[in-house]
C-alpha cells in the first residue's frame, strides 16, 4: 500500500537546532481515538483477522517510511556519519 493511500497516525519530527552537531528526531500521534475507559487506540475496531491484518500493515507502511526520513535526516544532517 503507497503512503498516499494511508491515513498517518504517526508524524515524524526532525529538528535542527543551530546549536547543536546534529538533527534530533521523534514520532508523535497524529491521530488517536481515546475510549471512555480512557485507553488510547491507534486503530479503529476490528471485528476481523483480515481487518487487523491492514491496520497492522498500514503502521508497519508508516513506521518504515519514517525510519526512511529519520536515516536520510542524519545522513544529510551536518554530523553525518560516513556509515550511510
Amino acid at each position: 500500500m503507497s503512503a498516499s493511500h494511508l491515513n498517518p497516525r504517526f508524524g515524524l519530527r526532525v529538528h535542527r537546532p543551530a546549536h547543536a552537531h546534529g538533527p534530533s528526531v521523534h514520532i508523535f500521534l497524529q491521530h488517536i481515538v481515546r475510549h471512555a475507559n480512557g485507553m488510547l487506540a491507534v486503530t479503529p475496531d476490528c471485528a476481523s483477522l483480515e481487518e487487523m491484518e491492514g491496520q497492522i500493515g498500514q503502521l508497519k507502511d508508516e513506521l518504515d517510511e519514517m525510519l526512511r526520513q529519520t536515516r536520510r535526516a542524519f545522513k544529510d544532517g551536518p554530523g553525518a556519519s560516513a556509515k550511510g
